[in-house]
């Protein structure tokens, strides 16, 4: 069963939904297993993460990131961000889109409508776009592929979590 959401840009309000979204996937990280984006260490601080939201809001506003979230019964359950490459330099026409669902709400649409939407409002912003995915994360690659991502590398061994790896897989785009 699909849950009712809107896809929208992100906003103040969203702070603290987006933080502790965030912190949920500590709670999910059980093994590598239930890996499924890149966190620290060590999990950060609060004062750390509202720096965070902060800088990526007022890149947001200063039309430097594109910042959708799925909002569910008026929270925001996910996030989705579109931001240059690599910016100054002769690679700023390529978009780095990075995306995450709170747990309770994946596999129900919201990737979906979250990956449609940034590919939308990158058109005329960029002219490619390129994301990572671990190699074990089957859905995800598929929904990529669906919108016509392509693997154009891996990256072995990419990231070790307790004394195992998993590679990463480089996909991308053309706007």
């Amino acid at each position: 069963m699909k849950n009712s959401f809107s896809i929208r840009q992100a906003e103040l309000k969203d702070a603290e939904d987006l933080i502790n979204t965030y912190y949920s996937y500590y709670d999910e990280f059980i093994d590598t297993s239930h890996l499924r984006i890149t966190l620290f260490k060590n999990k950060p601080g609060i004062k750390d993460e509202i720096a965070w939201f902060f800088n990526n809001y007022k890149r947001k506003l200063e039309g430097e990131l594109i910042m959708l979230v799925p909002e569910v019964n008026g929270k925001a359950v996910g996030l989705c961000t579109v931001e240059k490459l690599s910016p100054g330099t002769f690679m700023e026409h390529i978009g780095r889109l990075g995306i995450s669902i709170r747990l309770e709400y994946r596999y129900r649409g919201a990737g979906y409508a979250l990956i449609e939407q940034a590919i939308k409002e990158s058109e005329g912003r960029f002219e490619q776009l390129m994301l990572t995915v671990f190699e074990d994360n089957n859905i995800a690659i598929n929904l990529y592929k669906r919108f016509g991502f392509k693997e154009f590398g891996v990256l072995p061994k990419a990231v070790k979590v307790n004394e195992k790896y998993i590679s990463v897989i480089y996909m991308h785009r053309l706007l």
